[in-house]
């Protein structure tokens, strides 16, 4: 991908600060179904790699709402409760879509 190294830098220090939020929740009824799963070690900055990271991510995230949708009965119930580790996967998701949608590949300059 086509980032300078101060770009990188920068995306990884947001990645790693909302990694570092979520392992200081104490979130005890959601805590335990991220730990060890929130640092991916296929992440670099290609392309395949990103994409992959943030399968990974989503995977995380559609757990933890089904977690929080277990028991809920939706004819009596109007509101799910918002949930920070939720919140901090999403913006996971959201730098790592930027990056894909904004940075081009590498690859592609050297056809």
């Amino acid at each position: 991908m086509n980032l300078k190294s101060q770009e990188r830098s920068e995306i990884i220090y947001k990645l790693n600060f909302n990694i570092d939020r979520i392992l200081e929740l104490e979130d005890t009824r959601l805590k335990p179904f991220v730990r060890g799963k929130l640092i991916t070690p296929e992440w670099n900055f290609n392309e395949a790699s990103v994409r992959s990271v943030i399968t990974h991510y989503q995977s995380i995230l559609n757990q933890l709402i089904g977690i929080q949708l277990e028991g809920i009965n939706f004819a009596e119930t109007y509101i799910v409760k918002r949930n920070i580790i939720m919140d901090y996967i999403a913006d996971i998701l959201v730098i790592l879509s930027f990056v894909i949608e904004f940075s081009g590949d590498d690859d592609e300059s050297k056809k």
